[in-house]
């Protein structure tokens, strides 16, 4: 549609730990089924439910480390889990994946938003809830909103030019984050120096 703004990804998501980061490239590669929604113009194809479960929560993990993040992530999520009721097996397969992509933590201070901010079911949780992680991951939403826009804890830091030094912010930045999410945040510079010479590459 000409009215329609359309944004482009070469790939779902990604993670800072690049080894992590090549299988989780690699699930999603492997777990690319759609489902077909009808709506009043036709059916479109869109993920499945737990593709959804893996993407989504990698999706707002990353814009957590990467500038902050909203409701507006979790309540993406909360309408994947609404639609579903995880069985036993499905559960632990989530909790390995999660393990497995080192973001065991996160997964559940979102469940823990899940319940507490959307008052989500238990039934419809696919892993524990973590009351000190949930509560660390609910303040930053509410301090910094999507992409950190509201933050006014590093908004005058990000108002430096440069890739250099937007590489030094974006590090700075991330530093609040180590004891909660250290393997990512330790990562993150190795990823951008990657990033960018892989960019230089393939222009």
């Amino acid at each position: 549609f000409d009215d329609t703004e359309v944004e482009v990804h070469y790939r779902p998501c990604c993670l800072y730990n690049l080894r992590r980061n090549k299988d989780l490239q690699q699930w999603f590669k492997q777990n690319l089924q759609t489902d077909k929604v009808d709506l009043s113009q036709g059916q479109i194809a869109v993920p499945s439910w737990k593709f959804n479960t893996i993407y989504l929560l990698t999706h707002a993990y990353h814009h957590l480390l990467n500038g902050g993040i909203g409701l507006r992530q979790m309540m993406d999520y909360y309408f994947v889990l609404k639609q579903i009721e995880p069985t036993v097996r499905e559960k632990e397969e989530f909790r390995a994946l999660t393990d497995r992509f080192g973001m065991q933590r996160f997964a559940k201070a979102v469940m823990y938003v899940m319940k507490q901010v959307f008052a989500l079911d238990g039934k419809y949780l696919l892993c524990d809830t973590d009351a000190d992680e949930g509560r660390f991951l609910l303040n930053e939403i509410m301090e910094g909103g999507n992409f950190g826009q509201y933050d006014k804890r590093y908004h005058q830091r990000s108002k430096h030019k440069g890739r250099g030094k937007l590489l030094l912010n974006k590090i700075h930045n991330n530093m609040h984050l180590l004891t909660h999410y250290t393997n990512e945040v330790v990562w993150a510079p190795v990823y951008f120096v990657w990033h960018y010479l892989w960019k230089r590459t393939y222009k």
